[in-house]
């Protein structure tokens, strides 16, 4: 079919892509999405690598976030609609240390708690102080996901998150910013607790060593 015969023409149908495609035929325009790969969804891939029946994300760290977002506010039921089904697991990961120690983390913070608890008598607490810690100002951090930082909205959330109450210093969260993800889970007793919490920023291009990391250790949890 020739070209000319669509307003747009998209190269790959990762996640973001498929979206726009959605918004631009709502819109009237006639779309059409080109795909080199044997299926649409870009890195949102799921795979039997190891075992029949055991399945893996393959490359995608962070779609859990599309869940939130407005696009799939605004989309969500026309796509389950057509057959879109998001699936999850209490256990969606673990850890295993070469000396046989394990741990598994849980989406339940009180089942994470208590899997903590288990790998070394009051690392509980230490995780339940590593998200309060953050608790004042999630609600502020997670609205910003969903804005443009250069809106005067974004703006005024920014500020509220970097200054305390009376905007003469810099809050306990700006603070924060300058940590690392090593530095983050240092208070836990159990390696098999650091272990399972630190490397988690590398979904994002950072390091356990990097500073900037250390908030998204709580933040990457949280979500």
């Amino acid at each position: 079919m020739a070209s000319n015969a669509y307003d747009v023409i998209m190269i790959g149908s990762g996640h973001n892509a498929l979206v726009t495609a959605a918004y631009l035929t709502r819109a009237g325009r006639s779309v059409l999405v080109l795909e080199k790969n044997d299926r649409a969804g870009g890195f949102l891939r799921t795979e039997e690598l190891t075992l029949p029946g055991f399945k893996h994300d393959v490359y995608a760290a962070a779609h859990p976030l599309f869940l939130t977002g407005p696009a799939y506010a605004d989309l969500g039921e026309a796509l389950e609609a057509r057959g879109l089904r998001y699936v999850n697991t209490d256990l969606p990961t673990g850890v295993s240390m070469e000396d046989g120690r394990t741990g598994v983390f849980a989406r339940s913070f009180e089942d994470l708690a208590a899997e903590a608890e288990r790998l070394a008598p009051g690392d509980g607490d230490v995780l339940a102080q590593l998200f309060g810690t953050l608790n004042p100002y999630a609600g502020d951090v997670f609205s910003l996901f969903n804005l443009d930082l250069t809106s005067p909205e974004a703006s005024a959330i920014i500020k509220k998150l970097l200054h305390d109450n009376n905007g003469k210093g810099y809050s306990a969260f700006a603070a924060s910013l300058f940590s690392t993800a090593r530095n983050a889970v240092r208070a836990f007793k159990s390696p098999v607790m650091q272990a399972m919490l630190a490397p988690w920023v590398t979904h994002l291009g950072r390091t356990p060593d990097e500073v900037g990391s250390g908030i998204w250790v709580p933040l990457l949890q949280w979500h």
